[in-house]
Formats: C-alpha cells, sequence, structure tokens
C-alpha cells in the first residue's frame, strides 16, 4: 500500500499525519509544518484520517488566501457603492420630486445610528450585517465573515454612510434654489410636460391586503388581529399617508424602530402618553425592548405584504424581504403536572363553580384543549356503539342564534370524537347534560359562564381562573410553563405510561400522524378502542375522596372573569 507524502508511521508504528504550512501564514515569515498523531497503526485506517484531514487543511489554506483585501481596496470599493448610490438617489429626485417627510427621517435616523456606532466603537448596528453580507455575496468579495478584512469593512461601511446620508440631503436641498435668469419662455412646450403617477398610499395597499385574505380565508380571527396590529405599529410610524412604494433606507429605518421600541408601550402608563417616536428614546434600561423573535415577526407581516403586492405587479420589490433575521421563535414548552400537584389541584377543582369544575375535570379525563372543553355545546355529548363520546367539533349547534360566537378548532386533526371516562360518569356528568337539555335557556352550551373572547374564544374565563386562582393564589406554582394546556401535557405523559399506542394518543388527543387507523375504522369500531384506551387514565383514589358538596361562590376571584 503506497503512503502519501503527509502521511507517516514513526518507528513504533503509529502513523502522523503532517502538513506543510505556507512561509506567508507563519508569523515570522518561515516555512513550517503541522505534525499531529492519528492514534492508529492501522495503515488503511490511517489514510483514511490522512485525507479527511489533508483536504480540510487545503480548504483552510484556500480560504485564507481568499480572504485578502487590503484598506485602499475596501475604501476603493466602497467609493463605488456609494457613488452608485447616490446617483440612484440623484436620479429619484429628478424623477419623482425631492424627499418625502418620512424619507427624510429615514435618513436622519440612519445617520444619527451610524454615527453612534462609530463613535462607541459598537459596529454592530442593526441592518449593517444584513447589508455587507449583501454586498460581500453581490459582488463576490474575498472577504470572509468574521476575518479582520470583514470588521475594516463594516466599519469603513458606517464611515461612508455617514457621508452618504450628507450628500443626498444636500443634493435634495440644492432643489430648494431656483433660478429663472436663463430660462428661455416656451423652451418647454405644456403638452411635453408628462403628468406625474399618482402614488398609491401605504393604508391603501394594508386595507386591500386585508380584505383579500378575508376574501380567501387565509386566517383565522386571531391571525387577522395579529395582522393589523403589526401594520397599525407601521403606519402610526410612517404615517397614514405614507406612500406604499419605499425605499430600502425606509426598510431599514423601520426595521431599527422595531429593535428600539419598548414592548410594553401601550401597557406603561409612562408610556402611554408618549408619541412612537418619544417611546424609542426612552432609556433601554428602564423598558426592555421588543426581542429580536418579535422584530422578525413585525418584519415578516410587512415582507408577507409586498410580496402580495409584487405577485400582482403593484410594487418592483419587497424591500423587507433582506431584513429578516434568521431567528427562530422560542417556543415556550410546557410542563406536565406531577401527581402531587395533580393531587392539590382536583380537590380545587372540585369545590370550584359548576364550568370551572367539569373544564378542570374534562381537561384531565380527555387531554382536550381548553378550548375545545369551553365551547362544547350540549348536543355535542353524543352515543356511539353504546359509548358516551364528546364530539369535538366546530360545527354550530343549529339551535344557536348568536352569529357573533363562533367555535373553532386548531386545525383538521382536531376534529374528534372522544369516549367520556368512566371517572367523569361517576361524578355526574350526564347527569349535569340532562339537566342542561331540560332547561328552557335559548343558551345552547353545555357549560354556562365559560365566556368569549374574539381573539381566544370560549376559554378565557376557564384559563385565567385556573392559572391565576388555583396555581397561582392557592398553590403557588404557576411558571410561564405551566398552565392549563399543562393538563394536556400531563394526559399525553399519562397514556404513553400506560402503553397507549401513539397512534392512539393522536386520535385521543386531535394530534396529526401518519396513521390511517382512524380513516380505516368505521366509528363503531374504534370508539370502543378508543374507550379501553382513555379508561387508562387513573389518578388514583383521590378523586372520589374529593367529592364534595358544589359551594357556588366557593372561588371569589373567578366571579370577575364572567361576561
Amino acid at each position: 500500500m503506497l503512503n502519501p507524502s503527509y502521511l507517516t508511521a514513526s518507528r513504533h508504528g503509529l502513523y502522523y499525519f503532517r502538513f506543510p504550512i505556507p512561509s506567508q501564514y507563519h508569523p515570522e515569515g518561515q516555512r513550517s509544518c503541522l505534525r499531529l498523531s492519528l492514534g492508529t497503526r492501522c495503515p488503511k485506517e490511517a489514510l483514511h484520517l490522512a485525507r479527511a484531514l489533508c483536504y480540510v487543511g487545503e480548504h483552510l489554506i484556500r480560504q485564507t488566501k481568499a480572504s485578502r483585501m487590503n484598506y485602499q481596496q475596501i475604501r476603493d470599493f466602497l467609493t463605488f457603492v456609494f457613488k452608485e448610490k447616490l446617483a440612484i438617489a440623484r436620479h429619484h429626485i429628478e424623477q419623482n420630486g425631492r424627499f418625502s417627510d418620512q424619507q427624510k427621517r429615514a435618513f436622519h435616523h440612519m445617520q444619527l445610528a451610524a454615527e453612534d456606532a462609530i463613535k462607541y466603537e459598537h459596529y454592530l448596528m442593526a441592518g449593517t450585517d444584513q447589508e455587507i453580507t449583501g454586498l460581500i455575496e453581490g459582488h463576490e468579495l474575498p472577504i470572509e465573515s468574521g476575518s479582520k478584512e470583514y470588521e475594516m469593512l463594516r466599519a469603513e461601511y458606517l464611515i461612508y454612510q455617514t457621508q452618504y446620508v450628507k450628500r443626498a440631503l444636500d443634493i435634495d436641498e440644492s432643489y430648494s434654489n431656483y433660478d429663472l435668469s436663463d430660462t428661455e419662455v416656451g423652451k418647454i412646450k405644456p403638452h411635453e410636460v408628462k403628468p406625474a403617477k399618482k402614488k398609491t398610499k401605504l393604508a391603501e395597499v394594508i386595507k386591500a391586503y386585508i380584505e383579500d385574505k378575508d376574501r380567501l380565508g387565509s386566517w383565522n380571527l386571531s391571525s387577522k388581529t395579529d395582522y393589523e396590529s403589526k401594520f397599525n405599529l407601521l403606519l402610526e410610524y410612517l404615517g397614514n399617508d405614507a406612500d406604499a412604494d419605499i425605499s430600502s433606507e425606509i426598510a431599514l429605518d423601520v426595521k431599527n424602530m422595531l429593535i428600539q421600541l419598548p414592548k410594553d408601550r401601550t401597557k406603561k402608563s409612562t408610556l402611554k402618553d408618549l408619541n412612537i417616536h418619544e417611546q424609542i428614546k426612552t432609556d433601554a434600561k428602564l423598558y426592555p425592548r421588543l426581542s429580536a423573535s418579535s422584530v422578525n415577526q413585525h418584519l415578516s407581516a410587512y415582507s408577507s405584504l409586498y410580496e402580495w403586492l409584487l405577485n400582482r405587479d403593484q410594487a418592483t420589490k419587497n424591500p423587507y424581504k433582506m431584513l429578516l433575521d434568521n431567528v427562530n421563535k422560542k417556543r415556550i414548552k410546557r410542563e406536565g403536572f406531577t401527581q402531587e400537584q395533580i393531587d392539590l389541584i382536583i380537590p380545587i377543582a372540585m369545590k370550584a363553580k359548576l364550568h370551572l369544575k367539569w373544564g378542570t375535570l374534562i381537561g384531565f379525563y380527555s387531554g382536550a384543549r381548553l378550548n375545545e372543553i369551553a365551547q362544547l355545546d350540549v348536543i355535542d355529548i353524543i352515543e356511539i356503539a353504546g359509548v358516551p363520546c364528546f364530539n369535538i367539533t366546530n360545527e354550530e349547534d343549529p339551535a344557536n342564534k348568536d352569529t357573533l360566537r363562533k367555535k373553532k378548532l386548531k386545525n383538521e386533526p382536531s376534529k374528534r370524537i372522544v369516549p367520556i371516562h368512566s371517572k367523569l360518569i361517576e361524578l355526574g356528568l350526564l347527569e349535569h347534560v340532562k339537566a342542561r337539555k331540560a332547561d328552557s335557556s335559548p343558551e345552547t352550551k353545555l357549560f354556562i359562564g365559560m365566556g368569549y373572547d374574539k381573539k381566544n374564544g370560549f376559554g378565557r374565563n376557564l384559563g385565567r381562573w385556573f392559572r391565576e386562582s388555583v396555581l397561582d393564589k392557592q398553590l403557588g406554582i404557576k411558571t410561564k410553563e405551566r398552565v392549563f394546556h399543562s393538563i394536556r401535557h400531563t394526559v399525553a405523559r399519562k397514556l404513553r405510561n400506560a402503553e397507549v399506542m401513539i397512534e392512539d394518543v393522536a386520535n385521543i388527543l386531535g394530534h396529526s400522524h401518519t396513521s390511517v387507523t382512524a380513516g380505516v375504522y368505521a366509528p363503531e369500531l374504534l370508539i370502543p378502542l378508543l374507550k379501553e384506551r382513555i379508561e387508562r387514565l387513573d389518578y388514583g383514589n383521590m378523586v372520589s375522596q374529593s367529592v364534595a358538596p358544589h359551594v357556588e361562590e366557593a372561588d371569589p376571584l373567578a366571579l370577575h372573569f364572567d361576561d
């Protein structure tokens, strides 16, 4: 077997990797080499390891050679870039007139941010890295991220940017002077002057975008409310008369605004009376700013608007697309409840108001979501193959005359039928159903008192009572990770611990999965199977021992939640 020059063996039979280092990369300009033990006496293994190391070494050398751009070359490149930007700015003024107030404000904010970054040597200014990365990739510059040359380019970029802003504003200001001394009367004929193209207002395209999404049914009420809030913020900052066609500078200014925006600007009494421009100047130590994920969510909403405009040939570019960061939304990992915590929670629920009691118990014995439980109608209690079941659906009771309060589900797999656990029957759930059916009230809901919220649906009262009264006030175990939804995690864990197959757990909880069980078997066959599975939920004898006379006023905090 032939050994390459970079592979040698010692007198003890151990193989070593030897790789030459070019003299230009030695601190004293000398030729040298790297010698590394491969820790093996096997020739084949040593050859494989050496080839891999050789490839890595050559790749690093190529990268080091490529990342060579001196200071003068960087200055020459930035001179070219910003001269081109100035030419574009001048052309914009010549074609469309002088900068608008929002464009001037964007330029001033950009200049102030760059000057502060230079003054305090804080070069991690928002948006700078995205722009520099775009320049490096677009012009194929021999500069690697994190290298000395990259830091040099970033620092010089900010200096050039301040000069560019000043020059662009000077060009705009030069158009405030009028000289009529050499003008020839009649040189420009009226018919040669083309009428200015009517500009579309940002508020108009936002309205059209929302109406189109509504028409297509692309989002639910919660999503619509969220988007409207983000668009209102954009209009508040740019102004209701802002043009839809904005520059990259204005988009970058919007991002900088979001980064500096206090996250509780509408809740803090000291911020409510300030306008948005005053709010972003407040002390970040006193008023924490929006998270990187939240900033990205706003930019994503604005980007989706401009993608919609691009698809309709109503825009020439999406100025927000390049500003999106690779930031993942931090998902709160919910915690399930321990048996000790369950032993404390259920007795409290047993003494609470009827809708709070049954809401909690159904959660523990079905794993249903908060809103799925709260929006149950009387007719959603059905019987299949002799088994009483919850029909979890978004279909309305025909007797329901309330057109404003609509049932909703998270997704299609959420629509399901779940057998009622024998413990709920033992505690009197079916008697409650009979009483509700006999009630002459026009209310169709199984549990009266759940309340309703446009954004969150029917689960508001139950969720707040469980979080604020039970977990916080009475037990002192409230955390961000521990809420009503934790009951669902508890059920999932208990079912898996009881050796219930993952497909059956998915059918019970309304999760999407790859199994075809629910589609193949008729309900008459599937329901008895799921009934056996759900009966494996066991919280001990504690529930039976907790049965006590119902006390309507046991939880005073819950009385404030009914609306």
